[in-house]
């Protein structure tokens, strides 16, 4: 795979085939192997780059001269093109499809659906495109130990809607994000910024909203700019479900957000 060095890539340890236990796990137990070229115009400087003398490669026993390279390539055919992987087996409702988690930095989760394993062969390269029916985000984690994910959630101006929701392990929620979530976020992402805060690790800002953590899940809407007024932080009061949280959104977008932009203009 190449590609230009500054557009955002890694690898998702979700959608390794062995990452529930499957029977495809390499019996060395190391899983995946990667080989990382970068082309640099200056080379950096130490600790990040040390150069290998052709002794210590030896002694690692991963000397290779280069007829023996050669001969490698040689016996192995170049893989074949990415197959385009239509969405017809991947439903909206996640029927037959696995949601993965993908964090962008600072804190920023983006999810993304895939075929579930069974349907995407080990032999075959793959390419998918997806649409907002099969992908959701940005939506940050509220992490109160990172610093500059704070300072940058706190000093974007639009109103925060915190989805207070008990995490569930390394997923990042999520096998247990709501399934009205991508419609409401679709809907409002523009004006308000979406937040997952796990009540377990938020105790210092469900101090804040005035929450206990056995309120969970719920939502709270936070906006900064109001201050000490009413309005600044609005509670759902009521259980978490589609219809409420629509209703409770969309009234405030009417009442405050619309009612302040007309003052504004």
């Amino acid at each position: 795979m190449v590609f230009r060095g500054n557009l955002q890539h890694g690898v998702s340890g979700a959608l390794s085939r062995w990452a529930d236990g499957g029977t495809l796990a390499p019996s060395d137990g190391l899983g995946r192997r990667t080989l990382l070229v970068n082309w640099w115009r200056e080379r950096p400087l130490a600790p990040n780059c040390a150069a290998f003398s052709e002794e210590r490669w030896r002694r690692l026993q991963m000397w290779r001269e280069p007829t023996e390279l050669e001969a490698w390539i040689g016996s192995h055919p170049s893989p074949s093109p990415p197959a385009p992987l239509t969405w017809a087996a991947v439903r909206a409702d996640g029927g037959s499809s696995r949601r993965v988690a993908v964090m962008i930095p600072p804190t920023d989760l983006m999810y993304f659906n895939f075929p579930a394993a069974a349907e995407m062969p080990a032999a075959q390269n793959w390419r998918l495109d997806w649409t907002f029916s099969t992908s959701l985000g940005p939506i940050t984690k509220l992490d109160l130990e990172h610093q500059s994910s704070t300072s940058n959630l706190f000093k974007d101006e639009r109103p925060k809607l915190f989805i207070v929701l008990p995490a569930s392990g390394s997923d990042h929620w999520a096998a247990r994000l709501p399934q009205w979530l991508p419609q409401l976020y679709h809907a409002y992402s523009r004006r308000l910024r979406f937040v997952l805060a796990d009540p377990a690790t938020s105790h210092d800002f469900l101090n804040v909203v005035r929450l206990k953590p056995t309120d969970a899940p719920t939502v709270v809407l936070h906006h900064p700019k109001l201050g000490d007024d009413p309005n600044a932080i609005r509670r759902l009061g009521k259980p978490m479900t589609g219809k409420a949280v629509r209703t409770f959104v969309h009234g405030y977008v009417k009442d405050v957000l619309d009612v302040e932009h007309k003052t504004e203009l």
